[in-house]
């Protein structure tokens, strides 16, 4: 089932049914699920090539972060895919291609 949920500019993003489920963490102070990285995340990244893709990365103490892909769909904001600990060159191509909102 899809959620709605709005990030801290206010904007509605759908949460896919795929992805509206706890994030498993080992080892870390509790679980997270894709609403609550994408209501408090730590940076906002927002692609500047006109797609409206955004991506969300929360830090989790020093140890984790997990990144969120939001795309446009139609008019829509979905949250369509998250990534533990993403490598540093993925995070170096979002700085290369997104400017940080937050």
């Amino acid at each position: 089932m899809e959620k709605q949920v709005y990030d801290p500019f206010g904007c509605a993003i759908i949460i896919s049914s795929l992805l509206n489920r706890d994030i498993y963490l080992p080892d870390s102070p509790g679980n997270f699920t894709p609403s609550s990285i994408i209501e408090t995340p730590s940076m906002v990244f927002e692609a500047t090539n006109g797609t409206g893709e955004r991506f969300y990365l929360r830090m989790i103490e020093w140890e984790f972060r997990i990144l969120i892909r939001v795309r446009k769909s139609g008019e829509q904001l979905v949250a369509d895919s998250y990534e533990i600990n993403p490598s540093v060159e993925v995070l170096q191509n979002i700085l290369k291609m997104c400017k940080q909102t937050k």
